[in-house]
């Protein structure tokens, strides 16, 4: 009996222990420990309207490697559109009424009694999965509106891909302005579904400030506490931080005087550098730093300054260095498109399928107090391009009407001022290739230095040199130079090519690095117009060394560490087959099939060339993207290309005339035949022309280029024969 009331007793007091224990305990499980921080952690912050003077008071931003960001999105630069660049990794177009970022847990303005999750699950059918994060609630109407125009860009693939590795992520920030919400950095967070894991894009990461614009400002120190090791933001991998002080105040410019606002934007300015110090200070091997600007401010959009600040520490950033990617191959340049491309490199995720930006490295190859040199050369070179090419173009055609006067009107200027203009006119490319050599600072620099060029380049040699007294010779001169000049050049890396006016735009966009279709075009033409030399010298192996020459200059032009021009690839293939074709005088059927085999010849060898990522380029891009996306991939490229093509032929009239010209000059070569040794080559190139004018987006560029080194050597040729029987005539006077 005494042992069952001691067991008794025992089993009493097991049950009031564990009864106690789970009283206790109860608390604890409501109270979940916080959840660590990733071994790895990319801070992302976005000042918007930041220019390049602005930097110069911003001390920290100064310590960090710094860059020039290309902000160019492929159409309309407003603001939405740059933040749809960033997000997607491709150049994007996006209308700001139509993006809605809201907290999980905040009622919509039209509908206060509605919160955003409640919204969210009858847009979806879906819940929201989060309580102290974000919501997208207008992705789903922007997946439906992409078209096959578009990239193959896919909104919220980032976030999918930092989510299928287990990341999170996270955003702050608001430029919201009065009534108006507008939370773009919640583009760059979003998954798929639309949802970030973490963050406020509400007005409560603003605080009350009546003597700011809006009588708000950004509440940085709330934007600090979302590192705080206690905040649930603390454990996302990726966090944006999106300050919007002088989106509002640019906004709110027009009612301010201009000594209020110069006032109000050093004081936002040095805000915003205390903030980047605080984060600075994180910034180790673990942690990246990077500052971009997705649109530059409104003085600089009105300068033409479409460049914009760009900074970057942590990680393997270097000191006192300049950012550089292989989208642009360039120091100290890089484009809204490597932002996301270089959260993922570091963060050690994939980049999404569809992006077309490289990571951001950094390189010491050029100091960053040489930026504000770069960006002032490049900018004036954009701003001043459009008006010496008209010089230049008005230039061309007076020598081209001058010398059609001569020939069929026998009027106009003498024959020897005619000829010297026409070889004036043959030698331009290579004289504006070399232009930068002169370093002109302004518009009366340059065109002296042009004159300059002129007068080396062609007038000196033809007095001195005996060779060049002859039409064959001067052309050999003109020709080889321009040829040699522009190899050399690109095997040197471009950096003739990269500054030349008439070569590629980097605030454009459309090229970095590699042959321009401009050049691509003046090097088929003048290879070409040398193969005419040897035809009328009859040099023998003279069609052997051209076929050798057409083949070596495809592989060029489809390597990725060379040319890089498919364009250029498929035109110097297809030129090189209808030249030989009309030395040989086959008949069209055949020339026609002998050059569809060299097209798909080049092509081979531009996929084959570009399959390696060893060496990134925009052609292997696009290889890369047709062999995954497959034929929806190629249409879209068609797409594109057409798009570009269609637009040379209604933004100009001078395509108009420049395409009758062509025509014309075809027309007559082919109904016709001509006499001279030289003319299979001039007309295979003109035929050639044709080629690169449907090969290339700016297609109309390709043929004025290669016309200029056919047409052009023909009315020499006519000149020549003009001046020989006019002296034959002067000696038979003379008898």
């Amino acid at each position: 009996m005494m042992i069952w009331k001691k067991a008794c007793a025992w089993l009493v007091a097991a049950c009031c222990f564990f009864c106690l224990c789970g009283t206790v305990s109860a608390p604890a499980q409501a109270a979940p420990a916080p959840q660590a921080k990733p071994d790895r952690q990319a801070l992302l912050v976005l000042v918007n309207r930041l220019s390049v003077d602005d930097v110069a008071g911003m001390p920290h931003m100064q310590a960090m490697a710094r860059g020039l960001l290309n902000v160019n999105s492929g159409g309309r630069r407003i603001d939405a559109s740059a933040y749809a660049t960033l997000a997607l990794g491709v150049p994007a177009q996006l209308q700001e009424s139509a993006l809605l970022a809201f907290n999980a847990d905040e009622s919509l303005p039209a509908q206060t009694d509605i919160p955003a999750a409640s919204m969210y699950r009858q847009l979806t059918g879906q819940p929201a999965h989060t309580q102290n994060g974000v919501l997208l609630l207008s992705l789903f109407k922007q997946q439906r509106k992409q078209d096959l125009r578009q990239w193959s860009g896919t909104p919220g693939s980032f976030g999918d891909a930092l989510h299928s590795r287990g990341l999170k992520t996270a955003v702050y920030g608001s430029s919201d302005r009065g009534t108006r919400e507008w939370r773009p950095a919640a583009l760059l967070t979003a998954d798929s579904h639309g949802r970030t894991d973490f963050g406020d894009v509400s007005a409560r990461v603003l605080t009350s400030a009546p003597e700011r614009p809006y009588g708000v400002r950004t509440d940085y120190a709330r934007m600090l506490q979302a590192l705080d090791q206690n905040q649930p933001g603390a454990c996302a991998s990726l966090l944006v931080f999106d300050l919007g002080d002088l989106f509002r105040l640019e906004s709110y410019r027009p009612k301010l005087s201009a000594e209020r606002y110069e006032t109000l934007r050093t004081q936002t300015l040095r805000e915003i550098d205390a903030f980047l110090g605080e984060l600075l200070a994180k910034a180790d091997a673990q942690h990246l730093l990077l500052v971009a600007t997705p649109q530059v401010s409104a003085e600089a959009a009105i300068q033409q300054q479409w460049l914009a600040p760009v900074a970057m520490a942590g990680g393997n950033t270097q000191t006192d260095a300049v950012l550089t990617s292989a989208t642009t191959r360039r120091e100290g340049l890089v484009t809204n498109l490597d932002v996301l491309p270089t959260l993922a490199s570091f963060l050690q995720v994939d980049k999404p399928a569809g992006m077309i930006g490289y990571p951001l490295t950094t390189t010491t190859k050029l100091k960053p107090s040489a930026l504000e040199v770069l960006h002032a050369s490049t900018v004036w070179t954009y701003t001043h391009r459009d008006l010496l090419l008209w010089i230049i173009g008005a230039f061309v055609g007076t020598g081209f009407l001058a010398a059609v006067c001569r020939l069929l009107f026998a009027s106009g200027p003498s024959l020897a001022f005619t000829r010297r203009l026409l070889w004036c006119i043959l030698a331009m490319p290579l004289c504006l290739y070399t232009l930068p050599l002169w370093h002109a600072r302004n518009f009366a620099e340059t065109c002296a230095a042009l004159l300059a060029s002129l007068l080396v380049g062609v007038a000196i040699p033809f007095r001195i040199l005996p060779f060049t007294q002859s039409v064959a010779g001067r052309a050999v001169w003109v020709a080889g130079w321009t040829v040699g000049v522009i190899l050399l050049d690109i095997w040197q890396g471009g950096p003739l090519a990269k500054s030349s006016i008439l070569s590629y735009d980097p605030i454009v966009g459309a090229r970095y690095y590699g042959v321009g279709n401009e050049y691509m075009g003046v090097l088929v033409g003048a290879v070409s117009l040398l193969y005419g030399v040897l035809l009328q010298r009859r040099v023998p192996y003279g069609n052997l060394a051209f076929f050798l020459t057409g083949m070596l200059l495809t592989v060029f032009f489809a390597s990725p560490v060379l040319g890089t021009n498919t364009g250029g690839a498929l035109t110097m293939a297809g030129t090189t087959a209808l030249c030989l074709a009309m030395q040989k005088r086959h008949r069209p059927p055949r020339a026609l099939f002998y050059t569809l085999l060299s097209l798909c010849g080049a092509l081979g060898i531009v996929v084959w060339l570009n399959q390696s990522p060893a060496m990134p380029s925009h052609i292997g891009t696009a290889t890369h993207q047709v062999i995954s996306g497959g034929f929806i991939e190629v249409l879209r490229i068609f797409s594109r290309k057409s798009e570009m093509f269609l637009r040379f032929f209604t933004t100009s009239a001078w395509s108009v005339v420049l395409m009758a010209v062509y025509v014309g000059f075809l027309l007559f070569l082919l109904r016709k035949p001509q006499d001279f040794p030289a003319a299979p080559a001039l007309t295979g190139a003109a035929l050639g022309a044709a080629v690169g004018l449907f090969t290339n987006d700016s297609g109309g560029a390709v043929a004025g280029m290669m016309l200029l080194f056919t047409l052009f050597p023909y009315l020499l040729l006519g000149l020549e024969r003009l001046q020989q029987e006019l002296d034959t005539a002067f000696s038979h006077r003379e008898r």
